[in-house]
């Protein structure tokens, strides 16, 4: 049994837990599991060719339970999550093998909290791996470790379940800002012969790669915590909508590079000829009528889930599905709050580009 202070107890908002046993205070180990508990898959490729006697059965146990049926499809499914799920990362030189991960056992008792801090490594000394509490617990009260500073999607992904007002939530803007791109490479015309260079769709491309020049292309993202429009969204958006805003807002078309170094002085924060003002109306206007369609999608997702009997037909299929429908209804309430936030923001009126 590894060494701890804590024994399984049932708590009213997390049911199933780990009571101190006594009281811990911060740096102390709550738990250590010395390194011959520890399941490796090496250990279970041992384990196999000992339970078969020889590896010459073990590749035909192997072989065969290459091919699936449903049932035990989903059992694999079931162990891979298992596994993914519950194991710990070991570092590179924690033990003998090459073994980076492991499933210890005692520690998935262990719940999650936002405001728990531990610090985990493999004590190369007494071969164990130690979890240490940065957060001090009486004696009668539930233990809690941290899973991570990961939003509700990476939370139901990876394990399950997702978190009431979780602080790193966050409302991605990629996909949206790339269909915002494709669109206005779409609407953009090839110059024609004897006039003046002008953005060209492909010119686009160029934009986007100056943009991951300066690592600010991807991972665009809107949060609780956020009061204005993030520099990196922000930024991108300055340099995109520079080059396609309307010719009706009183700006002509120019060409890429004239962009581009316009951009290049506005990141620098010194002035640029192009209207800067009505290029930030018009990323301002884009994040809001962005976040209306979000607001509109979960409330159109929640209800669905809600009323429809959505819930019922996949409690139908998979039993654990009314649980899922709850978490996947508080993500959504969690995104929608985002995009109200920044609604509620006041933006000066102008024109909507490619919306």
């Amino acid at each position: 049994m590894p060494k701890t202070r804590l024994t399984l107890a049932y708590f009213p908002e997390t049911f199933r837990g780990m009571m101190a046993t006594k009281d811990i205070c911060k740096g102390d180990d709550i738990v250590r599991v010395p390194e011959h508990l520890l399941v490796t898959a090496s250990k279970a490729k041992q384990d196999i060719i000992i339970a078969c006697g020889n590896w010459s059965r073990t590749r035909l146990y192997v072989s065969a339970a290459g091919t699936y049926t449903v049932d035990d499809w989903r059992c694999y499914v079931w162990a891979w999550l298992a596994v993914n799920t519950r194991c710990i990362h070991l570092g590179q030189q924690s033990i003998a093998s090459r073994d980076t991960i492991a499933l210890a056992p005692f520690l998935d008792l262990l719940n999650h909290s936002k405001d728990a801090s531990v610090t985990t490594y493999f004590d190369l000394v007494k071969r164990q791996f130690v979890i240490k509490t940065l957060t001090p617990y009486k004696r009668g009260r539930e233990v809690f470790i941290s899973y991570g500073p990961h939003d509700n999607c990476f939370m139901l992904a990876e394990y399950g379940f997702v978190l009431a007002d979780n602080p790193f939530q966050a409302l991605e803007m990629d996909h949206y800002v790339n269909v915002w791109v494709e669109t206005a490479r779409s609407k953009l015309q090839p110059a024609r012969p004897g006039r003046s260079a002008t953005v060209q769709p492909s010119d686009i491309d160029d934009m986007i790669h100056t943009l991951k020049q300066h690592g600010l292309w991807g991972d665009f993202a809107l949060s609780f915590d956020d009061s204005d429009i993030p520099y990196r969204l922000h930024a991108a958006l300055q340099l995109l909508i520079m080059a396609v805003t309307h010719p009706q807002q009183g700006l002509q078309r120019v060409s890429s590079k004239r962009v581009i170094a316009q951009w290049e002085r506005w990141r620098r924060g010194e002035p640029v000829e192009i209207n800067d003002l009505n290029t930030d109306y018009a990323i301002r206007n884009w994040v809001r009528a962005t976040c209306q369609t979000v607001a509109d999608a979960a409330a159109a997702a929640i209800d669905d889930i809600r009323t429809s009997g959505y819930a019922q037909q996949m409690k139908q299929r998979y039993p654990v599905d009314d649980f899922l429908a709850h978490c996947v209804c508080v993500l959504w309430e969690e995104i929608s709050s985002i995009a109200k936030s920044f609604l509620k923001q006041k933006i000066s009126a102008c024109d909507d580009l490619y919306d």
